[in-house]
């Protein structure tokens, strides 16, 4: 599922609604060596089981991966 979630959000799809093009790609699933796609509502009810605090856990190791990135590629 996070696999699936990671492939939207590199391809700038903003809506989970976007997501249909991505199941129906057959060739697609294949590339990215994915068995299926999810259905929205699948991704909507995985989606829904992260709590405020999970979402704020998983922006704050985000951030800092983010800023320990940055600092290795200072003085590039």
């Amino acid at each position: 599922m996070l696999v699936c979630l990671l492939y939207t959000v590199i391809l700038d799809m903003k809506r989970q609604s976007d997501a249909l093009i991505l199941r129906l790609d057959k060739v697609f699933q294949k590339i990215a060596v994915l068995n299926d796609y999810p259905t929205q509502s699948t991704i909507s009810r995985f989606l829904k089981r992260f709590t405020v605090g999970a979402a704020k856990g998983i922006a704050k190791v985000n951030h800092s991966l983010l800023m320990k990135t940055r600092r290795e590629f200072e003085g590039w």
